[in-house]
């Protein structure tokens, strides 16, 4: 009895910690409400609605002050309401939040116009290049591709601003996680993350994934390269994987890619040969599949995600071959098998779900 108590306190405990972290992660919408004159109006009522919300819509109460604060928002557009008795309300559309940014929306209700943006949206409505405000936080670049073409981990692409000490070709080196520096830094000062909880595995000062993420369970990859705050122990880069959740509309992706020898050149030169190499590194072979599906278990209630990775690659090891002696006790010499170079094998699976449930409906 006293084995499952101590067991379900460390549940609990692990959870007191994790929640904040995973708050902290998101996305969130803040500002100051004034009237005509200035003064700060207390008691309105601000909500922020989007589709990315299984709840629709989150509430929040300006304080005496005349703030408000709205955090842990998902991925998507929102749009957010002013409402007091006896002013008129205020409505802005098309709010874009992505990642960990902090937008500041501020509202004079009096007047009816529409609330006033402090904070330069990394990408507006229209399109428009990406900005960021220095006062929202560190600077952040988000890949909404994650899904279907980007992903830091033996793809051989990597993030803008990033440079990486690995060389991939194709993804042929799984398993070998990509280092991302940045700044000139080290790599070990690399953190990644699942909405801000960290997945490191303490190998190398921690800075790599044993089981990074399948990118068709992500939404977006928010990958921060600079300013630091006092919360984050390193101030390398800092790539966090924003789960997807399912939806009110059943909904499914499949990324498949492959290759083979003869789809890869390589720089076997005359010189190169005149030197001893044989034959140089080249894949053998190299499948990637990743589906994904989800949906909703109960509508406006709790949502699914389903999402599963197979990727075998096989590649030559450049200059490496069998031993034709190997077979011949009496042989004490090396004799390479040009016809039978050495392989390196690695193989990645993934398999995660991820369910979306409101536990409680506001009243």
């Amino acid at each position: 009895m006293m084995g499952k108590r101590s067991r379900q306190l460390v549940v609990v405990a692990f959870l007191v910690l994790l929640l904040p972290a995973m708050a902290h992660a998101q996305a969130s919408i803040t500002g100051i409400v004034r009237d005509s004159s200035g003064a700060v109006l207390p008691g309105v009522t601000v909500e922020a609605s989007s589709p990315a919300l299984i709840e629709k819509l989150r509430t929040a109460v300006t304080d005496g002050s005349g703030q408000y604060r709205i955090v842990d928002l998902r991925p998507g557009a929102y749009t957010v309401t002013f409402t007091i008795p006896g002013f008129s309300t205020v409505k802005r559309d098309n709010i874009a939040l992505s990642g960990a940014f902090v937008a500041s929306i501020n509202a004079d209700p009096t007047s009816g116009r529409r609330g006033r943006d402090d904070y330069r949206h990394q990408r507006d409505a229209r399109g428009g290049r990406a900005e960021h405000d220095a006062r929202a936080g560190p600077r952040q670049g988000i890949d909404r591709r994650a899904s279907h073409q980007s992903e830091p981990y033996g793809t051989g692409r990597s993030h803008p601003g990033v440079t990486s000490n690995t060389q991939d070709v194709g993804g042929s080196t799984t398993g070998a996680f990509t280092d991302l520096t940045t700044h000139g830094g080290r790599a070990s000062d690399q953190r990644q993350m699942v909405s801000g909880v960290s997945i490191g595995n303490f190998n190398r000062d921690g800075n790599q994934a044993t089981v990074p993420p399948s990118l068709n369970s992500v939404q977006e990859v928010a990958v921060d390269t600079g300013g630091v705050n006092a919360e984050i122990a390193t101030g390398g880069v800092r790539v966090n994987f924003i789960p997807r959740d399912g939806g009110n509309q059943f909904a499914g992706s499949l990324f498949i890619t492959g290759a083979n020898t003869s789809m890869q050149a390589d720089n076997l030169t005359t010189e190169l040969k005149a030197l001893g190499v044989a034959a140089p590194t080249k894949i053998e072979n190299q499948l990637d599949v990743n589906p994904a599906f989800g949906g909703p278990v109960m509508r406006d209630k709790l949502w699914f995600w389903f999402a599963v990775r197979y990727f075998p690659s096989t590649n030559f090891v450049g200059n490496n071959f069998s031993n034709l002696n190997a077979g011949n006790p009496s042989a004490w010499t090396y004799a390479p098998d040009l016809a039978s170079p050495a392989t390196s094998r690695g193989v990645y699976r993934n398999v995660s779900l991820r369910l979306t449930w409101q536990v409680t409906t506001e009243k």
